[in-house]
């Protein structure tokens, strides 16, 4: 009877074992790659995520995380307590085991506004005529919320409506068929980045080849890991038709690129069909990339 009531005791304290989550706080800017306890997990901006390879309470976790800084994988890594079920992690969390972070740069607390381009910091009487010419021989669409030129879709030689801009540097966000124009599959599609200077008096501006830089750089091949508890097609990407089972991973390794990544999937949800682009990064030496809701994006209710 005793033995019973000691093993009940052990399944009942791996069940609550199980269910405990800890719930980390992306502090930063930008998406934060967490590792601690051989589990790992990608946090959006500013969004919290729940994870169970830590528990709450526990004494000295070592938290390894990555982000990117422009086009460079920037590390820290932080010991500590875990206080009740939350923690926030960016490079200013401290370690109170005495562990100073890795690699951490000097972040001051700015407001976005800072760093934004507006009108009132040019004279109105520079603010000048200007249109974009896709010279590239690509398709692609401007994705970039804060951009002068956001929303506009614009096929190899086609020219955009005219918009006034004060003269200055100029940088946002793209969609690019990565395909030729004549040759496009409708499935290779990633992020680029254009940026130009807009001199004074010009009144185009021509976007060549070159000034499209793709975000990500060489091909890994990782093992890809579902952390949705539904299945998922893949639909429009190098994946396209293949569809992983609920908290399972893709059969063998896939290729991915180092860096931004972003997949469309199709899934069921409440008897409702949805199609969402998934946004991850790969860093350099990964082998399992584990992809779920955080990573959702341009969420699409098809019926």
């Amino acid at each position: 009877m005793k033995r019973k009531m000691i093993l009940a005791l052990s399944v009942l304290f791996i069940v609550i074992s199980a269910q405990a989550q800890v719930y980390i706080t992306n502090a930063m800017s930008v998406p934060l790659e967490v590792r601690a306890n051989k589990g790992q997990t990608i946090i959006n901006p500013n969004q919290v995520a729940a994870v169970n390879f830590v528990a709450p309470n526990e004494k000295g976790v070592k938290f390894n995380c990555g982000y990117y800084e422009g086009d460079k994988m920037r590390t820290f890594s932080v010991t500590t307590d875990i206080i009740g079920e939350k923690i926030t992690l960016s490079p200013n969390t401290p370690s109170n085991l005495n562990r100073q972070a890795v690699d951490a740069p000097v972040v001051t607390d700015l407001n976005l506004d800072d760093f934004l381009l507006t009108s009132a910091s040019f004279p109105v009487g520079l603010q000048q005529t200007v249109v974009l010419i896709n010279s590239s021989g690509k398709k692609f669409i401007v994705n970039s919320g804060g951009s002068p030129f956001a929303g506009i879709s614009l096929a190899p030689n086609d020219t955009s409506s005219a918009i006034k801009l004060p003269p200055g540097l100029y940088q946002f966000t793209v969609i690019v068929d990565n395909d030729q124009a004549d040759k496009s599959t409708g499935k290779n599609f990633s992020e680029a980045v254009i940026k130009f200077i807009l001199a004074q008096g010009e009144t185009e501006v021509n976007i060549a080849e070159s000034n499209v830089t793709l975000i990500g750089g060489d091909i890994a091949k990782v093992i890809l890991t579902s952390d949705f508890s539904d299945k998922i097609v893949f639909v429009g990407s190098t994946l396209n038709g293949r569809a992983m089972q609920a908290n399972s991973s893709l059969r063998g390794k896939v290729k991915l690129t180092i860096g931004f990544n972003s997949l469309s999937i199709q899934f069921y949800y409440k008897g409702s069909k949805y199609q969402a682009d998934l946004e991850f990064i790969v860093a350099e030496g990964e082998r399992r990339v584990v992809i779920g809701k955080n990573n959702f994006r341009n969420i699409i209710k098809m019926y």
